[in-house]
């Protein structure tokens, strides 16, 4: 495809292709590399490099290699290695190579030397001067005279921060792959202490966790102030033996619990008070599980001795102990169910419906890391990064469905804790607006709300919730173009808001079902509209929670209104 020098000079002031300014004409790193050199009139090639230097605009680091060692550089490409200027030239080039990259870069360069094929952009890193690495693109231009002798050119870009958010990427597209894996296991059909062991083995077989093969996950159970050991991995017959109940306060996993807060030891220390002959030399991460503050048990994991904390690491565990803190609770209030007949349909519906849900995003995820492993040489940095986004955006589905499934455990165990606090509720329903318009570019989204309404006191950010769920119903069950109106008004002591659409609308024998669990009324009028079925019913325990009421109004081919109050 061929573009015109203006677009090439505009992409490249805004960062988004590498460019070189040679003259007054601009010219791509890599895909033009053959003809950098080649002179306005494109008769012939410069006589010598150096004539090129002084007409060079660049802003990236670029040097000049003649028989392995620096002769020329400009001080951008000093400054990326920890020098002054004067300091690199007359340098080898291997000074600023680090022994894991150096041959493999000096073979590429004495290759392109003799004229053989070789690609002319790739990514290394370089060793600065204080030792650390910096992680570059180098682009080699054909060889050419420098001085009446042969010479390699090299473009330098620092690739810093593009690795930083890759590997920012990537990082959370493992999480969200372990805690999916987490999820599916939570589906399956057997006993808590069951999925505990499932989940544990998972968690200490993740390849990038630098954890030792042993573990174990203590709950509390009928005493408040003492763990009990309900799954374990590899752990020997004496601490097996004396660590069955561990109460709160007493060693690594009772310190966790007690506090509420990681517990990080490198070593077997003086925390660590259950101990026997033989002990083995390790380390802790011992991470509490909580919800909304309780204390329901605690993961303990076992480290080489000597491992350094990692904040990482502790972000990550703490992300799966809130998942364990939803599959807990989730299957604790089932055991609190006596109607049988509802619980085995809720756990039907779930595993089928989660289960479609969570093979869309993790295909996806599938798909292009794939791609990336693959054929990671042959992909431009424009497509990998498309690539990334669409991996990003699958693992963000992934966290709202985990988010959907936590908030429907808690709603169904009755461990949700309001944050009540006298609101305004204009500028919430405001933002809302604002926000939907954005998910939703092509509807219309409107606001009517009375003057001086009172402030109200709720928990603004499940209120929110509230909104925006209905918003994103109402938008998704409606064609675009039409419009979506948000309206709050005082009736007596009821603050009374409503959403109204022009969509598909719900059969008046669905009306009294579309806020049970998982119910989801596009499965048999629009299947191809996708979900879970529990957002509105997560709106029905919000706002019952609330004090308040919810129902829904509904014509047919017309369009719907999602009724909720809030008492004043």
């Amino acid at each position: 495809m061929r573009i015109g020098i203006g677009t090439v000079r505009r992409l490249a002031a805004s960062g988004q292709i590498p460019a070189v300014k040679i003259g007054r004409r601009w010219h791509f790193y890599a895909d033009a590399l053959d003809t950098w050199l080649i002179s306005p009139s494109r008769a012939k090639p410069k006589e010598d490099l150096r004539q090129w230097l002084s007409i060079l605009d660049i802003n990236d680091g670029y040097i000049v290699i003649q028989d392995e060692k620096v002769v020329f550089a400009n001080a951008r490409s000093a400054e990326m290695v920890g020098y002054e200027l004067e300091e690199i030239i007359g340098k080898p080039a291997e000074s600023f190579l680090s022994e894991a990259v150096r041959e493999e870069v000096l073979e590429r360069y004495r290759r392109r030397l003799r004229g053989m094929a070789e690609p002319p952009q790739y990514e290394t890193t370089l060793l600065r001067r204080d030792g650390t690495r910096l992680p570059v693109e180098l682009s080699i231009a054909p060889p050419m005279p420098y001085e009446g002798r042969p010479a390699v050119f090299l473009f330098i870009r620092d690739i810093t921060e593009r690795k930083r958010a890759e590997e920012e990427i990537l990082r959370n597209y493992r999480i969200q792959t372990v805690l999916s894996a987490l999820l599916r296991i939570s589906l399956r059909d057997i006993s808590l202490e069951e999925q505990l062991e499932l989940i544990l083995k998972h968690i200490i077989a993740i390849p990038w966790l630098t954890l030792k093969s042993r573990g174990c996950i203590f709950l509390v159970e009928d005493d408040p102030k003492v763990l009990v050991m309900k799954a374990q991995h590899q752990q020997p017959a004496p601490l097996l033996a004396m660590c069955t109940r561990v109460p709160f306060g007493r060693c690594l996993c009772g310190r966790a619990a007690s506090s509420g807060g990681i517990q990080f030891a490198d070593r077997v220390d003086e925390r660590h008070e259950n101990r026997y002959e033989g002990i083995s030399p390790h380390g802790h991460y011992c991470v509490p599980i909580l919800a909304d503050g309780k204390v329901l048990g605690v993961i303990n994991l076992y480290l080489e001795e000597g491992h350094r904390r990692d904040e990482r690491e502790e972000a990550f565990l703490r992300a799966v102990a809130d998942v364990l803190a939803g599959i807990i609770e989730r299957k604790q209030a089932e055991r609190k169910i006596f109607e049988y007949e509802e619980l085995s349909r809720l756990k039907t519906n779930l595993l089928s419906t989660v289960s479609h849900e969570l093979r869309t995003p993790l295909a996806a995820i599938k798909g292009y890391s794939t791609m990336l492993l693959d054929y990671d040489r042959r992909l431009k940095h424009d497509e990998k990064l498309e690539y990334l986004r669409s991996i990003d955006k699958a693992a963000d589905r992934l966290t709202e469905l985990v988010d959907h499934l936590l908030d429907m455990s808690r709603l169904q165990a009755g461990l949700l804790k309001l944050e009540k606090a006298p609101t305004n509720i204009v500028p919430l329903l405001k933002g809302a607006v604002l926000e939907a318009q954005l998910r939703a570019p092509r509807h219309r989204i409107v606001l009517k709300a009375a003057k001086r309404l009172p402030r109200v006191n709720v928990d603004a950010r499940r209120i929110r919730q509230v909104v925006d769920n209905i918003l994103d119903n109402a938008t998704k069950y409606s064609e675009g173009g039409t419009e979506v109106v948000l309206r709050a008004c005082r009736r007596g002591s009821e603050l009374v808001i409503s959403v109204s659409d022009q969509g598909i609308g719900i059969p008046p024998e669905d009306l009294e079902r579309v806020f049970d669990r998982m119910y989801r009324i596009e499965q048999r009028l629009t299947p191809e509209i996708g979900g879970i079925g529990l957002g509105l019913a997560i709106c029905k325990g919000l706002v019952e929670a609330h004090g308040g009421r919810i129902w829904m109004e509904s014509e047919e081919g017309k369009g719907s209104t999602c009724w909720f109050t809030l008492p004043l």
